[in-house]
């Protein structure tokens, strides 16, 4: 009896090893460069801080939305992703109301550097990571 318990629990170890972790709920969050010597709360600020940086200095608008038709006002994209277990960005997935700038925010979000990955148990997980971007079109 002992045997088998001992084999359930390191298949219930292993396959939670194996989840996608969400960023809100991870106990160590990946570390974006830079962040290192922060707290847990600043490490997650400044994650947020960074990747939203990389957008607002990358994502060209114009590039992305020319020669196709939108109606005024806001844009909004959504966009989800992992940060595996090396701390590279991975299966992202964008709802746009374009292909066009489906394709600009896939190569802005590709800019993200890698990071240290994400901790969880005190082994390293994927993340998943979710972000809004809304842009006004006058």
């Amino acid at each position: 009896m002992k045997k088998l318990l001992f084999i359930v629990l390191i298949t219930v170890k292993f396959s939670f090893a194996q989840e996608t972790v969400p960023f809100n709920i991870i106990e160590d969050v990946p570390i974006f460069p830079g962040c290192e010597k922060l707290d847990a709360i600043g490490k997650k600020d400044c994650m947020n801080i960074g990747i939203n940086e990389i957008i607002k200095r990358n994502f060209n608008l114009k590039k992305a939305t020319r020669g196709i038709t939108l109606d005024k006002g806001l844009i909004k994209i959504f966009v989800s992703f992992k940060i595996d277990e090396n701390g590279i960005v991975d299966d992202i997935k964008i709802k746009a109301p374009h292909p066009k700038i489906e394709k600009e925010t896939a190569r802005v979000i590709n800019l993200i550097p890698k990071m240290r990955p994400g901790l969880h148990l005190g082994k390293p997980v994927k993340v998943a990571y979710t972000l809004p971007i809304k842009f006004r079109i006058n």
